[in-house]
């Protein structure tokens, strides 16, 4: 399996310290994940780059997990549906009349 480097090459910081030197020492593979949005108008070709360096990780064995991230709007239905009761369609007629 590859050293901290050589998995780590060009990073800028690996937050919390330490703690991936760790993990890594367990001597099992890790789940890397990346979130993307597709719908959003920062995916370009840059992102060609995190993939390059995700494929690095799943070459020294360890696990890559791409997911599709919620678009904002999707992000705050989730959200409405979480902090608001839900009504039948039988009981909004009720309220209307």
């Amino acid at each position: 399996m590859p050293d901290v480097g050589a998995l780590t090459r060009n990073a800028v910081k690996v937050l919390p310290e330490g703690e991936l030197e760790r993990k890594l020492a367990l001597g099992r593979p890790l789940r890397v994940k990346l979130g993307v949005d597709p719908t959003s108008p920062d995916v370009h070709l840059g992102f060609a780059v995190v993939l390059d360096r995700l494929r690095e990780w799943q070459d020294a064995g360890h696990t890559v997990v791409l997911e599709r991230m919620p678009t904002l709007r999707e992000f705050a239905a989730q959200c409405l549906r979480a902090v608001t009761p839900a009504f039948s369609c039988s009981r909004l007629s009720a309220r209307a009349s």
